[in-house]
């Protein structure tokens, strides 16, 4: 991919029984640009969300988590804390 381009995030669909009740869920990854005021990006971050389908936007608590940078791995975080 070319220094600067857009790449549409990838969305997968799953579902998981919890005590009988079937959760359908997405899950959002992709790269978020980071432009300057002239609107060339600068930077990317990297992101994953998980949501539920069906749910009303606005109506689920936003929560941010960030890793430890080099030497801590985000799968603590997705796996252990989250």
């Amino acid at each position: 991919m070319a220094p600067g381009a857009e790449q549409a995030p990838v969305v997968t669909r799953h579902q998981i029984t919890l005590r009988g009740t079937a959760l359908k869920y997405s899950v959002t990854t992709g790269m978020m640009p980071v432009k300057n005021p002239e609107g060339v990006t600068e930077a990317q971050i990297f992101f994953i969300a998980y949501t539920l389908d069906g749910a009303q936007p606005g109506t689920r608590p936003l929560m941010f988590s960030f890793n430890g940078g080099p030497g801590s791995s985000s799968v603590w975080l997705h796996l252990g804390a989250l």
